[in-house]
């Protein structure tokens, strides 16, 4: 069972996912691969909440993980927004080295937080003024 489920919030209309135990790096590249992998869910922001977790996964597994980014973006075009919220430090310092390997290869809508209520208003914002002028 993977450590990360992953369910849509109505009121907020985000994506929100929920990580547990530890996370490595096989549970992240799948999830990559798979959440908002379709045309309905690719433009929906994303709050990955990682708080509580552990990580196995080093910095050398950055590169996996913004490949599939980069692949993804490739085919299909930008997704949408994502905060990561990652309370442990090691988890953190991996989403902040994740969010600037994704930045160098062209993809710059992911941040990391070590809080909640951070991710939160920062994605509110970005959902927000993603929608501005297309009214």
């Amino acid at each position: 069972m993977s450590p990360i489920v992953l369910e849509f919030d109505s009121t907020r209309r985000w994506l929100v996912a929920r990580a547990s135990g530890s996370l490595g790096i096989d549970d992240v590249v799948t999830f990559l691969m798979t959440a908002r992998a379709t045309p309905e869910t690719q433009h929906v922001p994303l709050l990955f909440d990682a708080r509580g977790c552990l990580t196995s996964m080093t910095m050398a597994d950055v590169e996996a993980a913004a490949a599939v980014v980069h692949q993804a973006v490739r085919r299909r075009g930008l997704r949408a927004h994502v905060a990561l919220v990652a309370d442990d430090e090691a988890l953190y310092a991996w989403g902040l080295a994740y969010e600037e390997r994704c930045s160098q290869v062209g993809v710059r809508v992911i941040r990391c937080f070590r809080d909640l209520e951070s991710a939160e208003a920062w994605l509110k914002i970005m959902a927000t003024a993603r929608h501005f002028g297309h009214g």
